[in-house]
């Protein structure tokens, strides 16, 4: 099991520039949620379509990306108070 939980909801937080995301459409402050998880890496299913795949069968064909870990906020962690854009 990684450091997210199977169905976290979480937050790009940083788009790492030494990563391969899909730049152009993987960015800063999307959401989504956590379908596979490893030590440094979570299969995330976002809430938009990302031209992605589907992690193996387990989301939504398009939706899903094995995103590092580092790049990713449990969003359950954040204070009522905390706007998601300051994280990012």
């Amino acid at each position: 099991m990684g450091k997210f939980d199977l169905g976290s909801r979480v937050v790009i937080k940083n788009v790492s520039s030494d990563y391969w995301f899909h730049k152009e459409t993987i960015s800063e402050g999307m959401t989504g949620v956590i379908i596979d998880a490893y030590s440094d890496v979570s299969g995330i299913e976002f809430d938009k379509y990302i031209d992605g795949h589907s992690c193996d069968g387990l989301g939504r064909q398009g939706y899903c990306y094995y995103v590092k870990n580092e790049c990713l906020h449990h969003i359950s962690e954040l204070s009522p108070s905390v706007n998601i854009c300051e994280l990012i």
